[in-house]
Order: C-alpha cells, then structure tokens, then sequence
C-alpha cells in the first residue's frame, strides 16, 4: 500500500475509536448553542455547559442511566432532584 492510503487508513481508524466522536453522537445534528447570560451567570453557564459535553458523562445522563445511581436517601443530597433537572435540560 502507498503512504497517502496508510496514512488514510490510521486516520480512519483512530476516529472510529476516539470516545470523543463516540460519545457526542447526540450532538451530530444539533445546532450548538449556548445558554443567555443573565447578568453574573457565566461561570454557572460555562460549568454547565462543560458537563454537558464531556465525552462520557453526556451520554449518560441522555439515556437515563443516571438515575440507578441516585442516592435520594442521603440527607445531605437534594434527592436527586440536582440530577433530573440536568439530565432534563440536556433532553431539551
């Protein structure tokens, strides 16, 4: 095989293996929008939208899988509420 078509091969196969193309399949054909800064919300927004893209953690709060792992029995905890409302505003 010539250069060009290994080359061309590698580069197929690490991005059929990178998590990150992977995981963000829920953004494929989603306009990338950010949320409106209401005055000091930046931070909470950047935080927010952080989350939101992690490779990993987006998927799992798409599909639901977050919910097995709530603790609504710790008092310390906001019952999972926290949780839900993310995972919400993620399917919105």
């Amino acid at each position: 095989p010539s250069a060009a078509s290994t080359v061309g091969a590698r580069r197929r196969r690490s991005t059929a293996l990178s998590p990150l193309g992977h995981a963000q399949r829920h953004m494929r054909f989603r306009r990338p929008i950010g949320f409106h800064n209401l005055g000091n919300t930046c931070f909470l927004n950047a935080a927010l939208q952080a989350v939101a893209h992690a490779p990993l953690l987006a998927p799992f709060f798409l599909r639901g899988h977050f919910v097995r792992d709530l603790n609504a029995a710790n008092p310390l905890g906001t019952g999972g509420k926290l949780a839900i409302a993310f995972a919400q505003l993620m399917n919105t």
